[in-house]
């Protein structure tokens, strides 16, 4: 209920004074925390150093410059705040306001993105490039519903199998004891479909695993293998890649709807900057790495035959058929294959 104004105040011309200061007041409190440097909290599993970090470090210097000093970012890098998962519940309760994901984060927010990781799909960083572009504004709208702004893609790279026994074929493949990423149902579904012994593992516990005989077989971008130094404890490597992987960079929406207009522009459009450049380092970085494999000593397994070839073909078509419904919707999947079979024609 509203106070009553006394008679003897509201007569006076000093009540309507003391209200437009109160106003002004307000005005000047308001402009002075608009005025204020804004901090994103930004998490990722990437190590600091990593080429990622050297790119999102530049991405913070360029918005801050853009912004006269008003936004900038703290980075909580080497997965400090978590893994992928843990990271996604920080923001929702908004302890953190943005990271930079892999496919399984992403996913976690929005399985339609997973659409982009299916095995045996694509097949050239042109027809990556091409998804980037057409499921972009499609993809970012799903992350809105769920209280997320995609603020552009990256990617891990083309997936590779690594081995300690020699994986040369479909059965040599199901007789390995594969990795599998834990909690990733288009992993998982991909080892099922094509008969392989998958067992779920944390990334950090890929490493001993491999020490000790608990998995003799994992998948990998070249660089992702040689960063995590697992490359170390096998001896062969699959040259037709499994699948590719899709990541991201990602902010809340109610982080992202504390900044100005003019503020949430040029983070937009800094980062989608910054995410091509990153994806360009990232292809360069990956054939490098493959050169060090190869240095290393690894044996590159050559491309499988052609009849092998339509029985891969076969297992992610399956796949897609399992997922669909799913994890991502039959819309998304059917306008991601007409735009490859559109491309591919043309090409």
């Amino acid at each position: 209920m509203s106070r009553k104004v006394p008679k003897l105040l509201a007569s006076q011309p000093y009540y309507y004074t003391f209200q437009i200061m109160l106003r002004l007041a307000s005005l000047v409190l308001i402009l002075a925390a608009s005025a204020q440097s804004q901090t994103i909290r930004f998490a990722t599993i990437a190590p600091d150093g990593s080429t990622w970090m050297k790119v999102l470090k530049n991405f913070d210097r360029e918005v801050q410059k853009r912004t006269d000093n008003k936004v900038e970012f703290k980075f909580f890098a080497g997965g400090i705040k978590g893994d992928e998962k843990t990271v996604i519940k920080q923001m929702r309760t908004g302890s953190v306001d943005g990271a930079g994901f892999a496919g399984l984060g992403m996913g976690e927010i929005s399985g339609e993105v997973r659409v982009l990781d299916l095995p045996f799909l694509l097949k050239t960083d042109e027809e990556v490039d091409l998804l980037f572009e057409k499921m972009f504004d499609q993809i970012a709208a799903e992350f809105d519903k769920q209280g997320f702004v995609l603020l552009g893609f990256s990617e891990v790279g083309f997936v590779h199998i690594f081995s300690k026994q020699k994986v040369d074929s479909l059965e040599a493949l199901r007789a390995s004891k594969c990795w599998t990423w834990a909690e990733d149902p288009v992993a998982a579904t991909a080892l099922q479909k094509i008969g392989a012994n998958p067992i779920p593992l944390t990334l950090a516990d890929v490493f001993t695993s491999l020490q000790t005989g608990v998995i003799d077989t994992f998948y990998s971008p070249p660089l992702g293998a040689i960063a995590m130094q697992w490359f170390t404890k096998v001896k062969y490597f699959q040259t037709f890649p499994m699948t590719h992987s899709t990541g991201g960079l990602v902010m809340t929406k109610s982080s992202f709807g504390r900044l100005s207009e003019e503020h949430q522009a040029i983070v937009k459009k800094t980062a989608l900057k910054h995410m091509k450049r990153l994806v360009s380092m990232t292809r360069s970085e990956n054939a490098e790495a493959l050169e060090e494999l190869k240095k290393a000593g690894l044996e590159f397994i050559p491309r499988p035959s052609d009849a092998e070839m339509k029985d891969y073909e076969r297992i992610g078509e399956a796949i897609r058929e399992e997922l669909q419904g799913k994890v991502f919707s039959k819309e998304i999947l059917d306008q991601v294959l007409s735009a490859l079979a559109e491309f591919r024609k043309g090409a």
